[in-house]
Order: structure tokens, then sequence, then C-alpha cells
């Protein structure tokens, strides 16, 4: 009877204690969640209003940049970018779900499919290699973007609008803002990786000691 009466309470309070600990990590991933579909959304948003405000203004201002006639272009064809890469991601991460899919079905007897496989599709194939002709033309224009954008930063005038450096306030701000906000994200993310990368250097000598 006394091993009995001191078994229960034990067993009671470790079912206790598990119900708060549980409800905690639920509560901790539904966070998580929320706070990365938000972050998500942003992201689209922003992007959304970016690309098609810099393809209208980069359209209805052509003719507002007389100091550099390809900033208003190249606007334009950023919002271009923008819809045409949006489109051409879509389909690539449709086409290789599909095409990865079908592998497994026709392959159920081997335990592992890999990525290589789905890739054997032809026309998969040729979508990868315009993705990375892609990536070096948005390399390449982003390069260009940059010099026509910065190389007149100290020339350029806001007004008034028949001086042959002007360009429209909007347009060059739409312009360069984006890029800026560019490099130092890409920044922030170098740091991070180099910090990651620090730490984890030092941590494995000290784990061996």
């Amino acid at each position: 009877m006394t091993t009995i009466e001191t078994v229960i309470p034990f067993e009671e309070k470790t079912a206790l204690d598990n119900e708060p600990l549980t409800a905690t990590t639920e509560s901790t991933i539904c966070t998580k969640l929320e706070s990365s579909s938000i972050f998500l959304f942003v992201c689209i948003l922003y992007g959304l209003i970016m690309t098609f405000s810099q393809l209208f203004i980069g359209w209805k201002y052509v003719s507002q940049c007389p100091i550099n006639p390809n900033i208003p272009k190249y606007l334009f064809v950023n919002g271009i970018i923008g819809i045409s890469s949006g489109i051409f991601v879509r389909y690539r991460t449709y086409l290789l779900a599909k095409t990865s899919k079908s592998s497994k079905a026709t392959n159920n007897r081997k335990t592992g499919v890999s990525l290589a496989t789905a890739m054997n599709n032809p026309l998969l194939f040729i979508i990868n290699i315009a993705h990375y002709c892609w990536i070096i033309f948005l390399f390449i224009w982003f390069t260009y973007g940059c010099k026509w954008i910065f190389g007149i930063w100290s020339e350029v005038k806001y007004d008034p609008p028949n001086h042959p450096q002007f360009c429209l306030s909007l347009v060059y701000r739409l312009a360069y803002i984006p890029i800026l906000m560019s490099i130092v994200i890409l920044f922030l993310c170098c740091c991070c990786l180099i910090c990651i990368a620090s730490v984890r250097m030092f941590r494995i000598p000290t784990e061996g000691v």
C-alpha cells in the first residue's frame, strides 16, 4: 500500500508537468509560423509595389531625365524584369516539383530519389540553363544601373526642368533607393555569414578541449 501511494502522486505530477511544456512548445511554433508568414507577406507586398511603381514611372516619365535618358528606361525594364522573374521562378518551381513527383512514382522501388533524377527532364534542363543565363543578365543589368545612377550622383539637378542636368526627383530616387537597399542587405548578409563562420571556427577547438 505504501508503494502504490508513493507512485501515483509521482505519475500525476509528471503528467501535469508535461502539459505546460507541450503548450509552450506549440505556442512557440505557432508564433514562429505567424511571424515568418507576416515577414513573407511584407516582402511579397514590397516587391509588388516596387515592381509596378518602377514600371509605371519609368514609362510615364521616360523623357524627364535629360542628364541620362537611360535611367527611366532602367526603371521600366526593372519592372518588366520583376514581373518576368516572378512568373519564371513560379513555373520553374512547379515544373521541378512535378518532375520530382513523377520520378518518385516511377521509381517507387528505390529508397532515395535525388534531385538529380528529376533534372533528367529535357524541358527542366533547358529551364535551368535559362535560369542561370537570367541570373547573369540580372548581374550585368544591375552593374549598368549602378553606373548610370551613381555616375551622375554629384551632377544631377532636380530643378529647373529645362536644365541639361535635370532629372525628375521621383525618377532618380526610385532608381537609387532600391539599389542602395540591395547593397545594404547584401552587405549585412555577408557580415552575418562571416560572423557565423567565425563562431563555428572558434567553437570547434573549445569543444575538442
